[in-house]
């Protein structure tokens, strides 16, 4: 820990965030429990970076009906998050790309497995050449830190969920 990996992730982010070809939404995994706390994290963030996805999203709950049987009641009826794959499209991405950067790899909640998250990634990123995806990891404290499923999730899924790694160490600018 310590080294830097998140300070020169996000200088790029900043010095990316006026580039117009793409947006970036960083997220961190830092005691998420749930592949649903991920998808609601990137929700919210393209509801403020695509105009288009807010259209979308008045679609979506235009859709959704929902039938109390009293009036004037403040009932708090939660509208589940939409699967996310299907709205990454030209369209709604306004013809931009989309990086997704997710930090703090070894910081997640037990709960939420490697197996589940790298599963996650690939439906978002297949066969979609919009969407790119970095993860922000130690890797010498996630193998210390991690179960043995999710060690060896990350052994067998690695280099099928992502194309390169970058290695960042102390003498790293």
């Amino acid at each position: 820990w310590g080294i830097g990996k998140t300070y020169q992730v996000n200088q790029y982010i900043e010095a990316c965030q006026n580039k117009e070809e793409f947006k970036i939404i960083k997220i961190s995994l830092f005691g998420k429990k749930s592949i649903e706390e991920v998808n609601n994290i990137i929700f919210d963030e393209l509801k403020s970076k695509f105009k288009s996805f807010v259209n979308w999203l008045l679609n979506y709950l235009s859709n959704v009906s929902v039938s109390v049987g009293v009036k004037n009641v403040g009932i708090n009826i939660p509208i589940p998050v939409p699967d996310l794959s299907h709205f990454l499209n030209k369209q709604s991405l306004e013809g931009k790309k989309l990086l997704l950067v997710f930090d703090d790899l070894e910081r997640k909640n037990p709960a939420l497995t490697i197996k589940e998250l790298f599963g996650y990634i690939d439906v978002l990123c297949s066969n979609n050449p919009l969407v790119k995806v970095c993860l922000v990891l130690n890797k010498d404290e996630f193998s210390q830190s991690a179960d043995e499923n999710d060690k060896t999730a990350f052994e067998n899924y690695f280099e099928k969920a992502f194309n390169k790694e970058f290695i960042i160490d102390e003498g790293s600018d």
